[in-house]
């Protein structure tokens, strides 16, 4: 594990958020050794998909949007298991908890009144340094990007916590129907594959434009997501757009002129060549193929089209809820989107 955090510039995610990941560029005396847990299931894993209903019928019209927990401290990544549950990567508390169906919080591993550190073991004494982004697969297992341990960590449905694979500051996590994790680096500016085994291989590194992988330069993605059929989603936050990353290693932009100021500002709805978004953090894709964007400076949750090709703001900025800083997303398999904000989480129901 690398001893140096890279900087990580502050024009992503929050601001307070970024003050809490830089506040140690090394690893400090107070951080403890790792406890060597063996993983049983990283050799010969199990990766059963929970079943995605298709053709989704959503009503982008009519939607409301509600307080479904509160008493967060910067929560950064969520993920929706078949059950409704919510688990939610509560960066500054530097822990995962988890809010049911019936909005009822409690925690799942970390210590959120212990000082960060890096401990693996049992959920009861395991300790997290700022993590970000978390995902879950068809066993129940949870995948926790721990950003400042530069790790992603695993957590079994029996409370096992154990380092699945060591990576530079991972920020947002995403899952394939085939157990491939993808995660993103913003100060490393690339996206990672990781094969269900631990094998890393960088599969989008300094992308700009459209083109193949590797070819360009300028790509600082903050959020990550894959869709049904393989294709990943990035999204690149200093040029305000989304990018895709086929399965054959195409790239293009999903969203044409994100980064013009237009008459309006930054806040465009209509076509993808004329959207314009703000701060995009998060990124979520539902059974249908629709992409959902945390617009963090407009305050919304835009949504694309990729039928119709068209943008268009689902909630937020006056129109179905209010928002202050969206920072991450996620989307349940009957298409409710979960919104984290500084300090709660939000439930936005279509109707």
């Amino acid at each position: 594990m690398k001893g140096t955090i890279h900087v990580i510039p502050i024009f992503c995610l929050s601001a307070v958020l970024i003050a809490g990941l830089l506040a140690s560029c090394t690893k400090t005396s107070n951080i403890v050794k790792p406890v060597t847990v063996k993983d049983t299931t990283k050799t010969q894993p199990s990766n059963p998909t929970t079943p995605v209903p298709q053709n989704v019928v959503i009503n982008m019209d009519s939607v409301k949007t509600t307080t479904l927990a509160t008493g967060f401290n910067f929560p950064t990544g969520m993920a929706v298991d078949k059950q409704g549950n919510v688990y939610v990567a509560d960066a500054l508390s530097n822990c995962i908890r988890k809010i049911d169906p019936n909005g009822v919080v409690s925690l799942v591993a970390g210590q959120p009144t212990s000082p960060s550190g890096y401990l693996d073991g049992d959920v009861s004494v395991a300790l997290f340094y700022r993590p970000s982004g978390v995902v879950i697969d068809g066993d129940g297992n949870l995948y926790v990007a721990d950003t400042n341990n530069q790790c992603i960590r695993k957590i079994t449905p029996g409370g096992v916590v154990s380092t699945f694979v060591q990576i530079e500051t991972p920020i947002a996590i995403a899952r394939d129907a085939n157990g491939n994790l993808y995660t993103s680096h913003y100060g490393y500016n690339q996206i990672d594959k990781i094969t269900p085994d631990g094998t890393k291989t960088g599969m989008l590194n300094s992308v700009i434009g459209d083109g193949m992988l590797g070819v360009g330069i300028n790509f600082a993605p903050a959020a990550v997501a894959v869709d049904a059929t393989g294709n990943v989603y990035a999204s690149d936050y200093p040029m305000n757009n989304v990018r895709k990353i086929a399965s054959d290693g195409t790239v293009t932009n999903i969203t044409i002129n994100g980064q013009v100021t237009g008459p309006n500002g930054n806040y465009i709805d209509g076509s993808l060549a004329d959207a314009h978004f703000h701060g995009i953090t998060g990124l979520t894709v539902d059974a249908s193929g629709n992409i959902y964007v945390a617009d963090w400076g407009n305050n919304a949750i835009r949504v694309i089209n990729t039928q119709t090709n068209t943008v268009k703001t689902l909630a937020g900025n006056g129109s179905g809820g209010s928002f202050s800083g969206p920072e991450a997303l996620a989307v349940d398999a009957s298409g409710n989107i979960y919104v984290a904000e500084p300090n709660r989480i939000s439930k936005v129901t279509h109707y």
